[in-house]
């Protein structure tokens, strides 16, 4: 046991001090994970603000001026100016001036005055939809609100009814998006830096025939595979450390659970991304093909995540094929830890997830390996 520790010692040394050698790999680990999940975090959210907006205003009223200028005064809208008419608003949509458009009607006053129905019109660019819907929505908020200040400027002063609902945010009462973004991105900076240094770190070695001499020296299959990991293990935990300091000191982000968990779920979610890049070399048979492969998956499990989309939102049969992404499981713990401060009793499915697939992908690798290797 002892000389099998000795060994696998000596060549965890190996695999590092050739890592540490390595500026441009330094680079990538070290710098990398900050310039990234800076830019990102800010690059990459779920808010809609400062849509471009155009008005169309047939009426030209103080009631249809009071009416733009509560949609100028809603960050939703970017208010551009005023335009002529239907061959306006479509030309500055068609160019991508405008993202969006109301249409105020000639008599829209009048009608208001009499208490009558009446509507406007908004016209929306529906390339995002999801910019869509929520402009949308926004642009529903803001009519029934001015109709209802209208409602009470009739009354003068009469009471009205006033039912408001009582909101109370929990975890996240900001509602900062950054908050849900930012550790979704640190974990896809993990799985891309451990899973590529991994896959093109073992086909360099074969292409320099490094890796051939050490399969026919007195060492273990298992004692090599052993020693080439750990390196890397050691060095996904400085990344990881690097990018949650960005993520805690820079975004503010808080951090309500356990270190000691984040710690043993890192490691589980290790032996996935270390197992796809040990896999991946075992396949490729130079670094491009290594890169490209790599890439291929990792597209699959960042896509299929929840990152950027529910996971309840997909289709039946694609829900069922988050099931063995890891990704899936690491990304909800990251961001329960952060900000539910959740303990281990609510990552039952995540546990068994990443308990059950990341032993899996390491010892399908291993066994290629090995295969490889003899």
């Amino acid at each position: 046991m002892t000389r099998s520790l000795r060994i696998i010692g000596h060549v965890f040394r190996k695999e590092l001090l050739l890592v540490l050698r390595d500026h441009q790999m330094m680079a990538m680990i070290l710098i990398m994970p900050v310039i990234q999940v800076i830019l990102l975090g800010y690059a990459v959210t779920v808010d809609v603000r400062y849509l471009p907006l155009g008005v169309v205003d047939y009426d030209r009223s103080p009631e249809s001026r009071r009416l733009i200028e509560d949609f100028r005064h809603n960050e939703t809208f970017d208010f551009r100016g005023l335009l002529s008419g239907p061959q306006a608003v479509r030309e500055s949509l068609d160019a991508g001036e405008i993202s969006s458009a109301l249409i105020i009607p000639a008599g829209f006053a009048r009608r208001l005055g009499r208490g009558e129905a009446t509507s406007v019109q908004m016209l929306m660019d529906g390339v995002d939809s999801n910019a869509s819907l929520i402009a949308a929505a926004h642009s529903r908020g803001i009519t029934e609100s001015y109709a209802l200040s209208r409602i009470r400027d009739r009354l003068a002063g009469r009471p009205l009814p006033d039912l408001r609902p009582r909101v109370t945010v929990f975890y996240n009462p900001e509602l900062e998006s950054r908050f849900y973004m930012v550790p979704g991105i640190v974990v896809i900076l993990l799985t891309m830096i451990t899973s590529l240094i991994t896959g093109m770190g073992l086909v360099r070695e074969r292409e320099t025939g490094t890796l051939e001499q050490l399969s026919v020296t007195p060492i273990r299959t298992v004692q090599l595979l052993l020693g080439k990991i750990l390196p890397f293990v050691f060095i996904a935990y400085i990344a990881l450390a690097i990018a949650i300091s960005v993520c805690l000191f820079w975004f503010g982000v808080p951090m309500r659970g356990s270190w000691g968990l984040l710690a043993a779920f890192s490691f589980l979610f290790l032996f996935n991304t270390l197992g796809l890049g040990i896999l991946v070399s075992t396949i490729a048979r130079s670094q491009q093909q290594a890169l490209f492969m790599t890439w291929f998956f990792l597209i699959f499990g960042i896509m299929m995540s929840g990152l950027f989309f529910p996971i309840e939102n997909m289709p039946d049969i694609m829900q069922k094929l988050t099931y063995v992404n890891p990704l899936r499981y690491f990304l909800v713990v990251v961001r329960e830890l952060f900000l539910k401060g959740s303990g281990l009793g609510a990552f039952r499915l995540e546990t068994a997830g990443l308990a059950i697939l990341g032993p899996l992908a390491l010892l399908m690798a291993g066994l290629r390996f090995r295969k490889q290797a003899r």
